[in-house]
């Protein structure tokens, strides 16, 4: 007989089928949930810990411990040179509002908003650079704050739409992207989003608070969101305002019932940042600014 004939008939002995105890079974279950239980967490701490390429930066604010991987060093004391958006958020956020930051770069204000001024709310942060988004994402799980920071890497603007991105450079921590002088280290296209699209088809709540910061795209972005301007939950805006921006940023939101309220300089930047409500009321006294001043 063929070899291979032979092997293909030879009947194979079995092992006979080991009794289960389905009570033992469920003992040992039982054990196993008990050793393992709280691993995750501890796991997740000891990656927090350990997971940045390099030690961990203090940001030093005060009265949270909040911290941003090394990647982040250009941005450790952004909040120092702002002091203004840190007061806005820690004086006129309720503790369950929502807080859109479009433009959070590597998180910043974001972590602030979740760390200090919206301990049952929630902040969505918006940043479509993808060398930046990446840190921003990091120092959202370095702080353990992925339950009250959405992020998302989208461009806000006037069109649902593919749109073409052209960066200043690749740090994480850059600005002045798609800036309308200056050479372009890198251009590709990226998910453009008018907002009102955007938070329609994510069902994202609406706003109590917006923060934009996209440099020079502000009056696209607003054309974008009419319907989450006239939301009566939205209460106030900080909106970055240049010099070719401005009057249709001030515009754009005077359609809707918005003021500007305050004007920001932060030196030595000709850069100014505009406080916007649909009333003034007692919100200059609520942030300490005196009438007719600029800080």
């Amino acid at each position: 007989m063929n070899v291979f004939r032979r092997l293909r008939t030879t009947k194979v002995p079995t092992m006979p089928a080991a009794s289960v105890d389905d009570t033992r079974v469920r003992e040992l279950e039982q054990q196993l949930d008990e050793l393992t239980r709280g691993f995750d967490a501890k796991l997740l701490d000891v990656l927090r810990k350990g997971y940045a390429a390099g030690p961990l930066l203090e940001m030093g604010y005060p009265g949270v411990d909040l911290k941003l991987v090394a990647a982040a060093k250009k941005r450790q004391k952004e909040h120092e040179s702002e002091p203004y958006i840190s007061d806005w958020i820690e004086r006129c956020f309720g503790e369950d509002d929502v807080f859109y930051d479009v433009g959070a770069n590597v998180g910043t204000y974001s972590l602030i908003a979740a760390g200090v001024g919206l301990p049952r709310g929630h902040v969505y942060a918006f940043e479509p650079s993808f060398s930046t988004y990446a840190v921003l994402c990091e120092n959202v799980f370095v702080n353990g704050l992925g339950d009250r920071i959405t992020t998302l890497p989208v461009a806000l603007g006037g069109a649902t739409a593919l749109e073409t991105f052209r960066y200043s450079n690749l740090r994480p921590g850059a600005a002045k992207h798609n800036w309308p002088t200056g050479e372009t280290a890198y251009t590709h296209r990226v998910l453009g989003y008018r907002l009102d699209d955007l938070v329609r088809q994510l069902d994202l709540p609406l706003p109590n608070h917006i923060k934009i910061d996209i440099d020079g795209g502000e009056p696209d972005l607003l054309r974008g969101a009419t319907e989450v301007l006239s939301s009566p939950s939205l209460q106030t805006l900080i909106v970055e305002l240049l010099t070719w921006t401005e009057e249709a940023v001030v515009a754009e939101l005077a359609a809707h019932g918005f003021a500007l309220i305050h004007t920001y300089v932060r030196p030595p930047s000709p850069v100014t940042c505009g406080l916007f409500a649909r009333s003034e009321g007692n919100l200059l006294e609520l942030l300490g600014i005196q009438p007719e001043s600029s800080i």
